[in-house]
């Protein structure tokens, strides 16, 4: 399963991967990173209902 697609129309559907802004559980839900315009998004809760904590801050840096 993919994270889905950055939604800004400059970035020609490049994909996201998941970060959170804590490394607290229930501090929040995870939201999406795209590497290529460099923003943090919020996905639809239908889609993404996941504690942000599970991927913590530093995923996409980490990643890449």
């Amino acid at each position: 399963m993919g994270y889905g697609y950055c939604m800004r129309a400059y970035c020609d559907k490049q994909p996201v991967v998941p970060i959170g802004m804590s490394d607290v559980l229930r501090k929040g839900r995870v939201k999406v990173y795209c590497p290529k315009c460099e923003e943090v998004y919020t996905p639809s809760p239908q889609r993404f209902n996941i504690d942000g904590a599970f991927f913590g801050p530093s995923l996409p840096h980490i990643f890449f």
